[in-house]
């Protein structure tokens, strides 16, 4: 039931991107700094890229693995705009309009064409980029929506804020926030993750959470390279 692998991350995720546009005119593709990152559970591993570029005023977040690549444009506080998946079987993409979400494309032949109502709710996809609102705004909890990528079930989740320490990352260590996520409401016992994030900028450096019955190996997720130089800004532009 709660084999959420590699998805609560959505990310799909080469350290040199070429960036794929989110939608026809969003974006030309162009390479971008990146950041790399790899995935450990138990004896299996997997490494993939992660970014961040400037749409307007908006944040394209884009994160690509062997066979999937996933955008994700955002405001820069961190609310969905729209959301893509992209492999070999599947083309996919989310957009919000108004209170609901509305989801068109094809997966393993699959024609899809749905609405997910969402009403007011805040909708946050890319939680490597869109939790780090938490972290800024100083406050204690954050309630949001989530299409699990395998079923593209509309989740409501709650994400906490935890404690803040060091943890090592290449070169040494990092001053970090942690954030527990949960599912909102009566399913909230039935599993949880955590994620971290530094401190000052909310770069995300590390994730740690159990995708499977009990005694499935620990799924970790570590930053491994900052890229060139560290480019993301310090701060998003409006944040």
């Amino acid at each position: 039931m709660m084999r959420l692998r590699g998805w609560l991350l959505v990310m799909g995720f080469a350290l040199a991107i070429a960036v794929v546009p989110a939608r026809g005119s969003d974006v030309g593709a162009h390479a971008v700094p990146g950041y790399l990152y790899r995935e450990r559970t138990g004896e299996e591993t997997r490494e993939f890229s992660w970014t961040l570029e400037r749409q307007g005023e908006n944040i394209l977040v884009t994160s690509r693995e062997k066979e999937m690549s996933y955008f994700n444009l955002c405001r820069p506080d961190g609310e969905t705009i729209r959301w893509r998946m992209q492999g070999p079987d599947t083309a996919l993409e989310a957009e919000r309009e108004g209170e609901v979400i509305v989801l068109r494309g094809r997966r393993r032949q699959e024609e899809i064409s749905k609405q997910l109502t969402i009403r007011e709710d805040s909708w946050r996809q890319p939680l490597s980029f869109s939790l780090r609102e938490l972290v800024d705004s100083g406050r204690a909890e954050l309630r949001f929506r989530f299409i699990r990528p395998d079923t593209l079930e509309l989740l409501k989740m709650k994400a906490v804020r935890r404690e803040q320490g060091l943890i090592p990352v290449p070169g040494g260590e990092l001053r970090a926030e942690q954030v527990e996520v949960r599912m909102d409401g009566l399913l909230s016992g039935l599993w949880s993750c955590n994620y971290w994030f530094r401190s000052g900028d909310g770069l995300f450096l590390r994730y740690e959470g159990v995708h499977g019955l009990p005694g499935t190996p620990r799924t970790v997720i570590e930053l491994i390279d900052r890229g060139a130089a560290d480019p993301v800004p310090e701060k998003v532009p409006g944040k």
